[in-house]
């Protein structure tokens, strides 16, 4: 049967077959075998589309065991908010692909060092602290 929150995923364009968006977005997608990233529900791939090899892009795969549907419904939201984003300081949204198990979130990939990481390593001087703030505001503001 049909995924259960149906009305969400067809108003975000969402695939919704069960049990199908792993095999769709493999068929589509070469994965690397390593994560880069990883969170609680989550691990971020890089991948290249077929149809495109040059293309490196980051694909967030979670999984929905153990979530909630507070939990799915916040992802949905975080995908529905990507999608109407356009701006220089924020990665741009590609598509997703959902089924009864999974969601995969497909985003550009940005290389270098995320911002916790850039901190950790607290080589800031002043204007590289202001440089940092100004693109952080100008996003916010956006």
């Amino acid at each position: 049967m049909g995924a259960t929150y149906s009305k969400r995923i067809n108003k975000h364009n969402f695939r919704n077959k069960v049990n199908k968006a792993n095999e769709e977005i493999h068929k589509k997608y070469n994965f690397q075998i390593n994560p880069i990233g990883h969170g609680a529900f989550s691990h971020v791939y890089l991948a290249s589309p077929v149809s495109m090899p040059n293309l490196v892009v980051a694909i967030k795969s979670l999984t929905k065991f153990g979530m909630t549907k507070v939990h799915v419904d916040s992802i949905h939201d975080e995908i529905e908010i990507l999608a109407k984003l356009e701006h220089s300081n924020i990665i741009k949204y590609f598509e997703s692909y959902e089924d009864k198990y999974n969601v995969f979130i497909v985003t550009e990939f940005l290389q270098g060092y995320n911002l916790g990481q850039h901190l950790k390593q607290k080589q800031f001087t002043e204007f590289g602290a202001a440089s940092v703030m100004n693109q952080l505001v100008d996003a916010i503001k956006y």
